[in-house]
């Protein structure tokens, strides 16, 4: 006559009941995931401050005064007749200070000469876009 329980596991996780049950890896507990996590974001910040950061050495007001001394005219000393903008451009990326400058205003008060001037923001090198 044949046995009923022929050929069917013994109730149990499948190990003999003499061996311990494994201890669990510091990513398995919940204390080792919170240290991963933070040991992930630790490093992501030290990146985003080392590699990312845009050391500004130039500041605004001397941008203008070099964009200024590189003007083809002398431009106005008017408040309207310059225009400064924060920009990034290229692949690494490069910061630049855009300037727009106008030699004079007309009657209605719109600049009517203007020349263009990127500033370096790190060497305070010029050119022309």
């Amino acid at each position: 006559m044949a046995s009923i329980n022929a050929g069917t596991p013994e109730p149990g996780d499948g190990r003999p009941p003499d061996e311990p049950a494994p201890h669990r890896g510091l990513r398995d507990r919940p204390l080792g995931k919170v240290f991963l996590l933070a040991l992930v974001l630790g490093a992501a910040f030290v990146v985003a401050r080392t590699c990312g950061s845009a050391q500004q050495n130039v500041t605004k007001d001397e941008a203008i005064e070099i964009a200024k001394e590189n003007a083809a005219f002398e431009p106005c000393p008017e408040q309207q007749c310059v225009q400064i903008r924060f920009i990034q451009r290229g692949i690494p990326i490069q910061a630049y200070w855009a300037i727009i400058l106008s030699e004079k205003l007309d009657a209605e008060g719109q600049p009517n000469r203007i020349e263009s001037i990127l500033v370096d923001v790190v060497s305070g090198d010029v050119s022309r876009p």
